[in-house]
């Protein structure tokens, strides 16, 4: 456990005042699942067994069909107005680091979201005394936001520059208030419990689309089994943030997914996608099951491949997840509207998916890479950066920005690498 997973879980309960349970009950379990999710002030990329040297990089993706050899099956996406065509970018060969300005006073500084154009890139600096929110527009200081709480965290940021997020723990005294926030143009917001909402006791922000659309997740005590907790999946449209939607669970299902990256992401047509955890019938037996819900709030079952597991990171049509094949676990792309499976080589743990399937992650748990339409590109490191010290997290649609950070002589700083 993360140590700042460990103050969003002490956040979390010391919120439910003295009802709280054990952390060690099924409601840290419930939150445990949560903490992976979120787009956060990223540790140190984990990754189990990818042990495969950077010199075998230059390993084709494999285009994967479901088990037996059948044609990928295309998914039924909710019917919405369909958006121009644009044309594959050339994949980037190669790229190059840089290191993003830093507001003055600051020892620490991390990019953790970018905005899909690749303009904007949001996350943190730290100034002794706590986080801000820094945002930079093409690779300039834009704003830097203090946010009220004791841990602000971002959970994205879209094309007009408008960037969402959290903080932990809620204020008991503003109930009709979530703790989800945006920030536009310098001014910051918060958005409002949804009807019935004043029960849940935390949120947490997922994502927010081109049109300011923000999805999110707000925790509930179940009031018959007191150390457990219910998630509820919820939308407040840019339009009229002041109603905000919570969307309804599919029959056997409930907001509660295993260990995936983001709970829920929400499309530039206002399509939202989550993993669900869904009962196979049997006590302790359960699987994820990546589900999507129309504008109009009505839920369907996303047909994957066998052996795909979604880990609801969508970006246009890709669906980034993890695939078993022959016994080995890897990390791969699904295209909801063809159902073509593209396979990352083994040695990839992907972090991110770009709307070509393009990722960014990292190998051997300390080099980041990107994959661009089928190679592997080695991430440099900017000159005083050790190796394990750098990690990638966001990529654009045309794969010439890339975010994230690299420690150097013991503090971090934000880093963009671009590549052509």
């Amino acid at each position: 456990m993360r140590e700042d997973d460990d103050e969003y879980l002490t956040g979390l309960l010391a919120s439910l005042g003295d009802r709280a349970p054990d952390p060690m009950s099924s409601v840290e379990r419930a939150i445990t699942d949560g903490r992976a999710r979120r787009r956060r002030r990223r540790q140190r990329v984990s990754v189990s067994g990818a042990v495969a040297a950077v010199a075998a990089l230059a390993v084709a993706v494999a285009v994967m069909v479901p088990r037996g050899g059948s044609a990928p099956v295309p998914a039924s996406l909710p019917s919405v107005a369909p958006s121009p065509s644009p044309t594959m970018p050339a994949a980037p060969a190669a790229c190059r680091a840089g290191l993003l300005p830093e507001p003055p006073g600051v020892t620490d500084t991390q990019v953790v979201a970018a905005d899909p154009t690749g303009r904007y890139q949001a996350g943190y600096a730290w100034r002794g005394a706590g986080w801000t929110v820094v945002l930079w527009d093409q690779g300039k200081l834009e704003t830097v936001t203090t946010v009220p709480g004791k841990r602000p965290t971002v959970a994205g940021v879209n094309s007009a520059g408008v960037v969402t997020g959290y903080t932990v723990p809620r204020d008991p005294q503003s109930p009709t208030e979530s703790s989800i926030w945006t920030l536009a143009a310098g001014k910051l917001s918060y958005l409002p419990s949804p009807p019935g909402g004043t029960a849940m006791t935390q949120f947490r922000a997922e994502g927010i689309n081109g049109a300011g659309d923000v999805v999110g997740v707000g925790y509930e005590l179940n009031p018959k089994e007191p150390d457990t907790m219910s998630e509820h999946l919820i939308v407040w449209p840019a339009d009229d943030p002041a109603e905000p939607r919570t969307l309804a669970s599919p029959a056997g299902t409930t907001p509660a997914p295993t260990a995936v990256p983001d709970l829920a992401s929400i499309d530039d047509q206002g399509r939202v996608y989550a993993t669900l955890t869904v009962s196979d019938g049997k006590p302790g037996l359960l699987r994820s099951v990546p589900y999507v819900w129309s504008p109009a709030g009505v839920a369907a079952k996303l047909p994957v491949p066998d052996g795909f597991v979604g880990r609801s990171a969508v970006r246009g049509d890709q669906l980034l997840g993890n695939l078993k094949a022959s016994g080995t676990l890897a990390y791969g792309s699904l295209d909801l509207g063809t159902g073509q499976l593209l396979r990352y080589p083994d040695s990839v743990v992907a972090t991110s998916v770009n709307r070509w399937g393009w990722a960014i992650g990292a190998v051997d748990k300390q080099t980041p890479v990107a994959v661009f339409a089928g190679s592997v590109v080695k991430l440099p490191v900017p000159v005083g950066g050790g190796a394990g010290y750098a990690q990638a997290y966001t990529i654009s649609d045309t794969g010439a920005t890339i975010g994230g950070d690299v420690t150097l002589a013991g503090q971090r700083h934000a880093v963009l690498w671009t590549c052509r």
